[in-house]
């Protein structure tokens, strides 16, 4: 008995130090770092990846992508994750810039979301004949980094508060007021929804 309560100590910390480096941490440490934020310009640029996003492979969550962006001089590439109508928004059909002098783009360069991911990217990007790619190997430019972050601090405070009220419900001997479970409700009803654009 004994055994299995400094286990489930253990995973709670465990838990905690999790939550606390990716929901805190990591976001904390994106919006602070200015090293490694880049501001390039693009003349041209493609669709290189489609990720789709999935919960045991069963319910789509969403999809990423991804492009390839090529300077105005044609001699630097740069592998960029931007939103679903970066391209259509800011290029032509055939791929130029609409901007004259073509697109600054500004973005925190970072290691693609997974192993598998930057191995497809690698792959798909040696096949384009006459490029050097000028972002690091598996890293890519990602334009919505201060966006992913702060949804994550939300969803970071949002769960503190969640395990906040649940702890101080548990507690209470007298009857939970109306207003106040509702209020529960709708903040984890949030927390959920924050946590997944979060994590998925």
């Amino acid at each position: 008995m004994k055994k299995n309560s400094i286990l489930a100590k253990i995973m709670l910390v465990i838990l905690a130090v999790s939550f606390i480096g990716v929901f805190f941490v990591m976001s904390i440490m994106d919006l602070t770092n200015k090293k490694d934020v880049r501001n390039v310009n693009i003349g041209y640029a493609g669709e290189i990846l489609v990720v789709e996003h999935s919960i045991n492979g069963i319910i789509p969550t969403g999809k990423s992508y991804y492009y390839i962006g090529i300077a105005e001089d044609g001699e630097k590439a740069y592998l960029v994750q931007a939103g679903k109508k970066w391209l259509e928004d800011n290029f032509d059909s055939e791929g130029r810039a609409i901007q004259v002098g073509g697109l600054e783009i500004n973005g925190l360069e970072k290691r693609a979301s997974d192993y598998k991911v930057e191995n497809e990217l690698a792959s798909r990007a040696s096949q384009i004949d006459g490029i050097s790619l000028d972002t690091n190997p598996g890293y890519v430019i990602m334009l919505n980094y201060k966006r992913d972050a702060i949804i994550k601090l939300v969803a970071g405070v949002l769960g503190l508060l969640v395990l906040a009220g649940g702890f101080l419900i548990s507690r209470q001997k007298d009857v939970i007021p109306l207003w106040a479970r509702r209020v529960y409700l709708v903040v984890f009803v949030l927390c959920l929804v924050f946590m997944l654009k979060a994590i998925l």
